[in-house]
């Protein structure tokens, strides 16, 4: 079971994040660790108690956990599952969304959006779908803006994909405007729900489904953000020194949101914002003044490093998931509805006090 389960959580929970952080280090995290860099302005250039398990019940019959986290799951598994969302037009357009996911069917997602097309967590989906065409995905980030227009990371999505469609001009005036739009959703929570239900109505316990949505959760937009940032970058040349500087701005912003607003979520989105802050920073001169508020390139860099180091301090002690999920998967069960309601990190630090306490 345990190569299995290694390659699930690294791949989700945090455990990638860790890979990342020491990855992009170049040897300085140690030198960091207790350094006192100036924080990053929040402002830029640019200006719990852990929730009851539902329990399986005494005498399941069900397989092992092992085999119901890799059990493939079909259309016909999921059929009574639709049927009894007939009847409520948005119910039946998620689970539609959410078949269509499982079962790696884009036609169901097509079928789901076009069911409800202004709901912005199906519209978020289909945004970030790489089984979409370029076309198709630049169509479903205009109308996701549309239905939720406060949303900043829906205004960077759309960005990326006009200047992915070569439309550079329309690209960093949605740019500008995501600065005026406060939230940063990805719908991961209402994602992970509607998953949850689905693998329980085929089959799985109420523990299997919920390890099972937590780590199958799509991350698309991450793969689309890092090459729109490379893009942006491969615009300067072409900028005058003013427009550089603003889209410099613009481009750290992105960075910063995901690793400062996304803090209370999966820290694979904080790792994230690290990464293409430090790309908004590469090839500027250390001396020079960084699109962080007061601060120049290298005190920026420090910062963003010292930042990384504190939280990696906390996850790379991570107690062994593995060892958890295969000895007590509703204490497993516990931590993923903690991630869900405070977060990662938070839910890192209970499981740390929950297994300080048994030893």
């Amino acid at each position: 079971m345990k190569p299995f389960l290694t390659h699930l959580f690294a791949a989700t929970l945090g455990m990638l994040a860790v890979v990342v952080w020491r990855a992009g280090t170049n040897g300085r995290d140690a030198a960091t660790t207790h350094a006192k860099e100036p924080a990053r302005s929040k402002g830029h250039a640019i200006d719990a108690q852990s929730v009851a398990p539902p329990r399986d019940r005494p005498g399941d019959n069900r397989p092992p956990m092992a085999e119901q986290l890799s059990k493939p799951i079909a259309l016909a598994d999921l059929e009574s599952w639709l049927a009894s969302k007939e009847g409520d037009p948005r119910s039946l357009a998620e689970a539609l969304v959410t078949a269509g996911l499982i079962t790696n069917t884009p036609d169901l997602i097509r079928r789901g959006i076009e069911a409800d097309p202004k709901n912005a967590h199906l519209l978020f989906i289909g945004s970030t779908l790489t089984a979409f065409s370029p076309e198709e995905r630049l169509a479903m980030s205009k109308r996701l803006l549309e239905a939720n227009p406060k949303n900043g990371l829906a205004a960077f999505l759309h960005a990326s994909h006009l200047l992915g469609a070569g439309q550079s001009d329309a690209a960093i005036q949605m740019l500008r405007s995501s600065t005026e739009r406060p939230q940063m959703d990805n719908f991961g929570i209402e994602t992970q729900l509607l998953t949850d239900e689905a693998y329980a109505a085929a089959g799985l316990s109420p523990s299997a489904a919920k390890l099972r949505s937590a780590v199958t959760l799509p991350l698309s937009y991450i793969s689309d953000l890092r090459s729109f940032v490379g893009s942006l970058k491969g615009l300067e040349g072409s900028l005058t020194p003013d427009a550089t500087t603003e889209l410099q701005s613009l481009t750290a912003s992105i960075g910063h949101r995901l690793s400062d607003q996304s803090k209370q979520g999966m820290l694979l989105n904080t790792v994230l914002g690290f990464s293409l802050e430090q790309a908004t920073l590469a090839g500027l001169p250390d001396d020079a003044p960084s699109p962080y508020t007061g601060l120049t390139v290298a005190q920026a860099r420090e910062s963003i490093l010292a930042e990384r180091q504190a939280i990696r301090q906390e996850m790379v002690n991570l107690p062994d998931l593995e060892k958890i999920l295969s000895t007590d998967p509703e204490l497993m069960e516990r931590y993923i509805d903690r991630v869900r309601l405070t977060g990662e990190l938070d839910a890192a630090q209970w499981l740390h006090r929950e297994t300080d306490r048994e030893k």
